[in-house]
């Protein structure tokens, strides 16, 4: 799989699917110094820096790497000869970190003496591209000189009183000097409503950031809009009639019997434009009206993340417009969110979804870069959406898909697993270079587990569980634009398992594909077909029993396809068998085919190899058929079968050529290697 576009979140997919790949600049940041000396300007001969992250109080953290990863608590360590660092010293850059600017507990260790020549004891945070250690001040908070700062607001009014033992006496006003890190009380400003409340407490913290405390119920019916650095706590339930406006490096968190609700249709509680460095923390947010969320965008929404939070009636995030970058969402529950998917990422680059719940909800995430239906002209038509992470998430009951992208790039959906789908539970559209791994899917009562339409390029499946128990599709890939459009191309299905529970399904179906690869997949009472537009097609590896034998069966039905350009299908080493508990050879009844393939081609030359397939209980076990369309004497295909080295069970072979207008050149080639079930040669016709 080759991913050409690198930015953004793109970097964690890479490292999740373990592809070799360069280094990112941007997400490592190079060490170097020149002169590591004591205070007399003596060099350390040698020695080792050892860097350890860090929480602001000094205590060691694990942290996300930019680019994705776990960031470990072992220290880097960096050789120091003669005062410079030496070879590469490299640290995760502060910068892109998650939390942001995680510190670096720096450590110097003489390699002669064994001793520590610099303490642990300052916050070190590196950025860019490279930094030089030389430069770096620590911030030794008692050292400092006193510095007189800009004066802060105005504080709470003074209280007169006539108690006390000295008779009437003035009671302070609370201070709220606007410190970095302060907090202010909502509640004991004054505002018509709580939203005018937050502006003015906003207003009169200034503009280093602050905290804002809700203390108290209360209903937001005035927008307030908020300045950035803030972080916005509720500790008591809040009803919004009107939404509010975050702003840059803000933080939105909430104690757990602080529960946000709304009864307004289509109210976001919370609008996020053109900011970045977002967080929701901690919310429980309900809505009685349709087509709310908790929070959303019109566009240039920058690494926001939603953390633990979890919404009933409504969704959690909608994002639409352009220039939406990196989103997380992680430990999420969603609720009857009828509208809307629980999460939308509208033309968004980079997200992480990972370990949420969506229960009774229209769908889980949906990924939307185009609309494919007639939006996908190919691998560079798909450039708004990409670069996402979607692993661990968990699906119940959704009226729509689990997991849905429509024209996206880059993605890995890994280790889902949905149950109850009305549509497709995880359904790419027009996507490219992309992983479906892992996943388990119930899919009975919808349309499919897996799907791809309106044509895709480059996706892989493998280890993915599908089962269904009424009789559908498990797995299809259908082809929606007729023989002008593009197709599906280079789409793989490695070791996946197809299970059909109560009654015999299709565990595959391709309506139109180039460069199919379906190989070593497990196919249990499911059988496989293909019709429509095709070119290139390998099957090789597969397992396929049936443990039942229902009037008639084609275990592998590719009929009716028309092959655009001269093309091969492989079929080899596949092993199809009736395995019925307690008999003995038993065999499917009349009229059943274990591989039934019909081509039919309009000019082209075809080439079609069945070799060392095993197929036991079938009446026919393989049966070709060439058919010609629309040729004339200029144009005459040629129709090229081999077929050696199966075993046929107690079944025949048997192949049909059928001339248009009189023309068709048929190659068959029926090698004198295939056997029946006690080893008999079946005769073959060549020397």
């Amino acid at each position: 799989m080759t991913f050409p576009r690198s930015s953004h979140t793109a970097r964690r997919l890479l490292l999740l699917l373990s592809l070799a790949a360069p280094a990112f600049a941007q997400n490592y940041t190079n060490i170097v110094a020149g002169s590591i000396a004591d205070a007399g300007g003596g060099v350390l001969a040698s020695g080792q820096m050892q860097f350890v992250p860090t929480d602001g109080n000094g205590k060691a953290i694990s942290f996300r790497l930019p680019g994705g990863g776990a960031g470990l608590t072992t220290p880097v360590v960096c050789n120091v000869a003669g005062g410079v660092i030496t070879g590469t010293c490299k640290l995760a850059n502060t910068a892109l970190t998650n939390p942001i600017n995680v510190c670096y507990q720096v450590s110097i260790v003489d390699n002669v003496t064994g001793v520590v020549v610099r303490p642990s004891d300052a916050c070190y945070q590196p950025t860019g591209a490279q930094d030089d250690f030389d430069s770096f001040v620590p911030n030794y908070l008692n050292l400092l000189p006193a510095q007189v700062g800009p004066v802060g607001p105005k504080g709470d009014a003074a209280i007169s009183t006539a108690n006390g033992t000295n008779g009437g006496f003035i009671v302070p006003g609370r201070l709220t000097a606007a410190n970095v890190n302060g907090a202010l009380n909502v509640n004991t400003r004054t505002g018509a409503d709580l939203g005018a409340q937050i502006q003015v407490t906003n207003d009169e913290m200034g503009q280093p950031a602050g905290e804002l405390d809700i203390t108290q119920a209360g209903t937001i019916s005035t927008s307030p809009v908020l300045s950035a650095g803030r972080k916005l706590w509720f500790k008591a339930p809040v009803n919004f009639a009107a939404s509010i406006v975050v702003n840059s490096n803000l933080e939105v968190q909430c104690d757990a019997n602080a529960v946000l609700s709304s009864s307004v249709p289509n109210l976001s509680m919370f609008t996020v434009n053109h900011k970045n460095n977002i967080k929701f923390t901690g919310c429980n947010a309900t809505s009685s009206a349709s087509g709310g969320t908790l929070a959303s965008t019109s566009g240039g929404a920058v690494h926001v993340g939603m953390v633990d939070n979890n919404t009933t009636g409504m969704a959690l995030w909608l994002s639409s417009g352009t220039g939406n970058v990196d989103f997380t969402a992680i430990h999420n529950s969603t609720t009857g969110s009828a509208a809307f998917y629980a999460i939308v990422l509208l033309n968004n680059i980079g997200s992480l979804i990972s370990g949420n719940n969506f229960h009774d909800t229209l769908g889980g995430v949906e990924g939307w870069g185009g609309d494919a239906n007639g939006g996908y002209t190919g691998a560079a038509s798909v450039t708004l959406n990409g670069e996402n992470v979607w692993v661990g998430n968990h699906c119940r009951s959704t009226g729509q898909a689990c997991l849905w992208g429509s024209m996206m790039y880059q993605t890995l959906i890994n280790n889902n697993d949905a149950y109850g789908c009305g549509d497709t539970c995880l359904d790419l559209e027009g996507s490219i270079d992309s992983e479906i791994s892992h996943n388990t899917v119930n899919c009975t009562g919808g349309n499919f587990c897996y799907s791809v339409f309106f044509g895709a390029d480059t996706l892989r499946f493998d280890n993915n569980i599908g089962v269904r128990e009424d009789g559908g599709i498990i797995s299809i890939l259908k082809y929606n634009y007729g023989n002008a459009g593009p197709r599906n191309r280079r789409i793989t299905f490695d070791s996946n398992t197809f299970t059909c529970r109560t009654t015999v399904c299709r565990g595959f179906y391709s309506e139109g594909d180039a460069d199919l690869v379906f190989t070593s997949n497990t196919l249990n009472d499911a059988w496989v077909g293909a019709n429509g537009y095709h070119a290139n097609m390998a099957f090789k590896g597969n397992v396929q029993t049936f443990t039942s034998a229902p009037s008639t069966l084609t275990a592998w039905d590719f009929a009716g396809m028309a092959i655009l350009g001269e093309s091969r299908l492989a079929f080899e080493e596949n092993t199809t068998k009736l395995s019925v508990f307690g008999s003995i050879n038993p065999q499917f009844p009349a009229g059943s085919i274990g591989l039934n393939v019909n081509y039919a081609d309009y000019n082209n030359s075809d080439f079609f190899d069945i070799y060392r397939n095993d197929f036991e209980g079938f009446p026919v076990a393989i049966q070709t058929t060439n058919t010609p369309l629309n040729v004339g004497p200029n144009a005459v295909p040629h129709m090229n079968t081999y077929i050696g080295g199966n075993n046929v069970g107690h079944g025949s072979i048997v192949h049909t050529a059928t001339p248009m207008n009189g023309f068709l050149e048929d190659n068959y080639f029926l090698y004198g290697t295939n056997h029946n079930f006690d080893g008999t040669v079946i005769p073959g016709n060549t020397p």
